[in-house]
């Protein structure tokens, strides 16, 4: 096992930088006096980021109320946290995308990846606002992000991989479960070595790692907590990875040992209430269309 866990890390460490727009633009975002003009100008040169971005400033779920045209205006009314993590976002999903399409793999299973992925994104930002939980847009991001390890798994050791999801949805039981068997590693653990590689944020890498279990989470526990929230209710709302996943219901959860962890950490949750955030998720998306299509390679 031993053996296989440092030939995973290896393939992990030669998987090569994100593009160098993406790796500009997270050094322009970490500064706040960074000029709008500047960032406007680095998007402008990658058509596929310019393109998504103003897909997301035009839904309906930034209360515009007329078109944007320019990317200037799409960084205004989205302002400089909420632009660094979409951005992000979408270099990341297009570096798996044409990785995947490279080596003629189906598309069903990164687009059911993307979709478990953006639900759980924009739950995390509604979960964030409704607990006041601060720096929503890097919970948001961590959120987008936190099944990412499972993306590379399945790009760089697809036959491998293959193996776990075709266990998962024979026993029905948890990914990190089958992972641990057959590959060495979670994809909790794979996704938290490589954003470490990529240098993003503590912030954003400590909740992607403890997604699973932020009862672990020493620092930003408040943000783990609510990307662990977002995932469960995610699963709720009848968008995983994969349909033969395991999932509770909210009775179950609000019984739980998981849950009294949460409401003694200070998070009102109840039966009640979880079953009325799990019902919001398809009313929301329902309503702003575009926050599921924003990521598509054809947007």
């Amino acid at each position: 096992m031993k053996k296989e866990i440092a030939t995973l890390v290896r393939r992990i460490e030669a998987i090569p930088p994100l593009p160098i727009v993406a790796r500009q633009i997270m050094e322009l975002l970490q500064d706040e006096e960074t000029p709008m003009g500047k960032i406007a100008e680095l998007v402008e040169k990658d058509i596929a980021l310019a393109t998504r971005l103003m897909t997301l400033a035009n839904s309906p779920f930034y209360g515009t109320l007329g078109k944007v045209s320019s990317i200037d205006h799409a960084l205004v009314l989205l302002g400089l946290k909420e632009v660094r993590a979409a951005l992000l976002a979408i270099s990341v999903h297009q570096f798996f995308s044409d990785r995947q399409h490279a080596s003629l793999k189906s598309a069903d299973g990164i687009r059911d990846h993307w979709r478990h992925a953006i639900v759980c994104s924009q739950t995390a930002k509604m979960l964030a606002n409704r607990f006041k939980v601060e720096d929503a847009d890097s919970i948001f991001l961590a959120a987008l992000l936190h099944d990412i390890g499972k993306v590379a798994m399945e790009c760089f050791l697809p036959s491998r991989y293959r193996q776990v999801i075709a266990e998962v949805r024979e026993k029905k039981v948890p990914f990190s479960r089958v992972e641990r068997y057959i590959m060495g590693a979670t994809h909790y653990q794979v996704a938290a070595k490589l954003l470490q590689q990529w240098h993003f944020p503590g912030r954003i890498i400590l909740p992607v790692f403890f997604h699973h279990a932020p009862w672990h989470a020493e620092e930003f526990s408040n943000a783990t907590v609510i990307v662990y929230l977002a995932n469960l209710l995610t699963h709720m709302a009848g968008y995983p990875t994969l349909a033969e996943e395991p999932k509770m219901d909210p009775q179950q959860f609000a019984e739980s040992d998981q849950c009294l962890f949460l409401v003694r950490s200070g998070f009102d949750l109840n039966a009640s209430f979880l079953s009325r955030l799990a019902e919001q998720i398809p009313i929301l998306l329902a309503e702003n269309p575009q926050l599921l299509s924003f990521l598509e390679t054809d947007a």
